[in-house]
């Protein structure tokens, strides 16, 4: 009931903007519209559970009305993709110089913008919605969040400070730079606009699947199986560190809390994990030839490091690593997985 409250309360502030510029946007269409840039609003992407998506939509629109030369148009159109053609594709479909959308989630709002007349390019601006006064999300306070981040952007716009789109062939830079720069620099603009997408589609929980290899060796005997394995973690409890709940699966029932910590690797698109963790025996599932099951008691404590490489691909993470735990007997898990961010 308070959210609905809130989100109510949100939206009006929208139509509220709507309605004190109006007066004035009249009198500005008796001017020529010949020299203005044409402007489609696409629908916002609300992640925070506010349910904004339409009342952003209309907001950013207003704010685009107010700046100036622009017709604006708003679109329920759908973005395919972030490559130079897709782009290309939405500007052709919707027959527009500009378009713009919002993407909202609970920590951070943003407003991305393109122009065709700048193919293979763009403009982001970010504000983060993290400290609200009294902890609660307001209208005024979500108000001058948007304005500063639409701010942002038509300063970053204007002074054509633009990123590029992976994949974007950058042909006036490679005439003044040789190959190896050229290749450098595209690497490291293509990373900045991956990792910027994908902390978008972060939330702050994550579930996932994986299976591999587990090998467990005791009294100079060991054995090797198939193992399938889920988990649950939380992103970032504490600075760089999450926290992850798994479930393995293989001669065994291995239940297991790692703690790993992201390891900053400039340009790169993957993600270094490095984990420390404590794992317990739950049962013992199958018989292993030449393994006695006893070598791995049930009910004991183990601990252990790992490393983990992900690789995040707009919501789902691709992952491969390696753990070790030690106790009464020693277990090696090597795994693949994939997980997906979730909203709870």
């Amino acid at each position: 009931m308070r959210r609905s409250f809130q989100s109510t309360l949100l939206t009006f502030w929208v139509f509220a903007l709507l309605c004190v510029t109006a007066h004035g946007e009249s009198e500005q269409r008796t001017r020529s519209d010949v020299m203005r840039k044409s402007v489609t609003v696409l629908l916002s992407t609300d992640t925070s559970g506010y349910n904004l998506a339409t009342a952003l939509q209309y907001a950013v629109a207003q704010l685009f009305r107010e700046t100036g030369p622009f017709n604006v148009q708003l679109s329920a159109y759908v973005l395919p993709g972030f490559s130079p053609e897709q782009t290309a594709e939405t500007h052709a479909s919707l027959v527009t110089d500009i378009f713009s959308f919002v993407y909202m989630e609970p920590e951070r709002i943003s407003l991305f913008l393109f122009d065709r007349f700048a193919p293979g390019r763009f403009v982001v601006a970010s504000e983060s919605l993290a400290d609200p006064p009294g902890g609660e999300l307001t209208s005024i306070y979500l108000e001058n969040k948007l304005r500063n981040a639409f701010g942002a952007l038509m300063v970053l716009y204007q002074n054509q400070q633009f990123q590029w789109l992976p994949g974007a062939e950058k042909s006036e830079v490679n005439l003044a730079e040789n190959s190896d720069e050229s290749s450098k620099r595209r690497a490291a603009e293509a990373g900045l606009l991956f990792r910027e997408l994908t902390s978008l589609q972060q939330s702050s929980t994550y579930v996932g699947a994986n299976f591999g290899m587990a090998r467990f060796a005791n009294a100079g005997s060991a054995a090797s199986t198939v193992n399938f394995g889920a988990y649950f973690g939380v992103h970032d409890v504490w600075e760089k560190i999450s926290l992850e709940l798994g479930l393995e699966v293989f001669s065994y029932g291995l239940a297991r809390l790692d703690a790993r910590y992201r390891l900053p690797i400039a340009g790169k698109y993957v993600n270094l994990h490095l984990s420390a963790g404590v794992a317990s025996i739950l049962f013992n599932l199958t018989e292993n030839r030449g393994f006695d099951a006893a070598n791995v008691e049930v009910g004991q404590m183990l601990f252990g490091p790992g490393i983990t490489f992900d690789i995040p691909l707009l919501g789902a993470i691709i992952r491969g690593g390696v753990t070790m735990y030690f106790g009464q007997g020693n277990i090696l898990l090597g795994n693949y997985g994939v997980s997906y961010n979730i909203n709870i």
